[in-house]
């Protein structure tokens, strides 16, 4: 038996205008980029600083931090995401390890990446 799937099969990027990608941090590898941190608003990627750094080659301008483990960035500025960070350093989750200096169980770190539109209608994800 099959079920019949209705519906046109229209690009659902159109419909969405932003993605995520999650990411395994340890809480010690340079994230690599410079954020405007709002406060009502996930902190906003503004550049890459660090080509070297975990979101080099994953993030561009525009995208957001989105999560970091079960806690929503929106509407954190710094000292917050620092005290987040602290949090999860004391989690027993993280297996933190204080001679390594990061986390053996990586906590995961969700990036909301945005789309733009392009003249003719079609979504690209900003590179």
């Amino acid at each position: 038996y099959q079920r019949r799937v209705h519906g046109n099969n229209l690009n659902v990027l159109k419909q969405l205008h932003h993605s995520m990608n999650t990411l395994s941090w340890d809480l010690a590898t340079s994230l690599g980029v410079k954020v405007k941190w709002m406060p009502s608003k996930e902190p906003e990627i503004l550049q890459v600083i660090d080509k070297k750094g975990m979101l080099a080659g994953k993030v561009s301008k525009g995208d957001s931090l989105a999560y970091l483990g079960d806690h929503s960035l929106k509407g954190v500025i710094e000292s917050k995401f620092r005290k987040i960070m602290d949090f999860y350093k004391e989690e027993p989750c993280t297996s933190w390890d204080p001679q390594e200096g990061k986390a053996r169980n990586p906590l995961s770190l969700r990036i909301r990446r945005k789309f733009t539109t392009t003249p003719n209608g079609t979504v690209k994800l900003s590179v």
